[in-house]
């Protein structure tokens, strides 16, 4: 019998590229300096994304290194295709700075598996106390929360905020 050959190629269709955005960790002795980390925005996308505005220098984003821990601040993020997908998701800590007399409120995200959202509150705070994420927060001083006062973490459902420090969901802390 003489049927033709089958051509070579994977078995299975190719995954569909999934536009998104994405930064670059500006650690110089960190792994991911030459890899996206993406920010897992939502399609379609929103408006002020589709313009370049979002993050901004106006509103920046306060983000931890899935890689180094490095919290550091993104006015600016690039738009890319990925064909893999993002088993991870952006958790928000939000808390007031634990420098002795400073209250600025403080954001960053953290970037965490989908299968560890077990995580409890205690273990992160814990993490956050004993130095974990470095970095500087918008008032200046380094990442660190006082022991005592309310940290709020939530699941980023959607989009990320920037930061404005005139905000009106710091109250809550």
């Amino acid at each position: 019998m003489n049927r033709p050959l089958p051509m070579p190629g994977p078995r299975f269709p190719t995954p569909k590229p999934r536009f998104d955005l994405f930064v670059i960790c500006p650690g110089n002795s960190c792994r991911l300096k030459t890899d996206p980390i993406r920010l897992l925005v939502p399609l379609p996308l929103p408006k002020d994304v589709m313009r370049g505005l979002w993050p901004s220098r106006e509103r920046p984003l306060y983000l931890a290194c899935p890689a180094c821990h490095e919290v550091s601040v993104y006015g600016q993020a690039f738009f890319g295709d990925f064909v893999e997908q993002e088993n991870r998701a952006w958790l928000s800590i939000s808390f007031r700075c634990g420098w002795e007399g400073c209250t600025v409120p403080a954001e960053f995200h953290v970037l965490i598996d989908r299968k560890a959202n077990a995580v409890k509150q205690d273990e992160l705070r814990h993490l956050l106390n004993r130095g974990h994420w470095k970095g500087v927060l918008p008032c200046g001083h380094p990442v660190t929360a006082a022991g005592d006062k309310k940290v709020v973490f939530e699941w980023v459902a959607g989009r990320m905020q920037g930061y404005d420090a005139a905000d009106p969901r710091w109250e809550k802390l």
